[in-house]
This record gives C-alpha cells, sequence and structure tokens, in this order.
C-alpha cells in the first residue's frame, strides 16, 4: 500500500512539472471539419483547445493567404504608431496587409498548423474527406491528428 501512495504522488508530482501544451485554435473550416478537429485534438491531450482566438499559440486552418491574413490582422491588430491619431473615423493610413506565402482559394483537403505570433506554417499536411457526411469528416479529423501527432513525436 505504502508503493501504490508513493508511486501516486511521485506521478502527480511529475504532472505538476510538465509544462502544458500550447493553446490551438481551430478555424472556421469547409464542411464543419473544424469541429471534428476539435474533438479529435482535445481527447489527444497534444494542445489545449482555445475557444478564445486570442489566446491561442497556434492555429489550424484550411485556408492561407489574404483571407487568412485579415482573420489575423482582426484578431491580432499592429501596435498603433505615435504619429497615428486615436480618435474614431480618423485619417489613420490603412495598414497593409500582408501577403502570405502560400495562396490558397477554397479548400481542397490542406490544412495548416500556423503559429500566433511569426505566422509561419509550422506543419501542413493534405487529408481530403471522400465525401461530406458526419463519419467521413470524423475519419478523416481522426486521420489529420493522427499526423500530427506522429510529426510531434518526431515520426
Amino acid at each position: 500500500m505504502h508503493r501504490f501512495v508513493a508511486l501516486a504522488a511521485f506521478a502527480a508530482a511529475l504532472a505538476a512539472q510538465a509544462p502544458e501544451p500550447p493553446e490551438l485554435y481551430v478555424l472556421p473550416m469547409r464542411a464543419g471539419l473544424d469541429q471534428f478537429l476539435a474533438n479529435h485534438i482535445a481527447a489527444s491531450h497534444l494542445y489545449r483547445v482555445a475557444t478564445d482566438p486570442k489566446r491561442a499559440t497556434v492555429f489550424l486552418t484550411d485556408r492561407l493567404g489574404e483571407s487568412f491574413e485579415q482573420k489575423m490582422q482582426e484578431l491580432f491588430p499592429p501596435p498603433k504608431s505615435p504619429e497615428e491619431p486615436d480618435a474614431a473615423g480618423s485619417s489613420a493610413k490603412q495598414h497593409d496587409v500582408p501577403r502570405g506565402v502560400f495562396l490558397s482559394g477554397a479548400a481542397r483537403g490542406n490544412v495548416f498548423l500556423v503559429d500566433a505570433q511569426s505566422r509561419q506554417v509550422l506543419w501542413s499536411a493534405f487529408v481530403k474527406p471522400k465525401n461530406n457526411t458526419p463519419d467521413e469528416l470524423n475519419r478523416t479529423a481522426r486521420r489529420i491528428v493522427a499526423r500530427l501527432a506522429a510529426s510531434q513525436r518526431g515520426n
């Protein structure tokens, strides 16, 4: 019995020292794939799934390019420069939205893990669902998360 208590205390101490996984926000995706991905990512414990995108350190998206950059700009606006007036309706010049290296239109089976701060693609995969049924989207999400997990382990 004493061994069990000691082992449990040791396991609790190790768990307390383990760093928390990063927070990941899954951006809305075609056919609701984002909901299935969030489910499988949360179950895998690879990342904590954020419900507030401003808390996320990484994003999972099926689109890159101008629409993604605009969403990031909206979530993380650049700090105002001292010469820009704060008044609403002022003539402050608009920040140009930087164009990403990758450009994509509608989702075609690609999924990208993007760092929130640097906006660099950290990982990507191509896994296209055969159709948009819930069962197929669930299978596709499971395959995507398995690939992500394998990349995290270095396989």
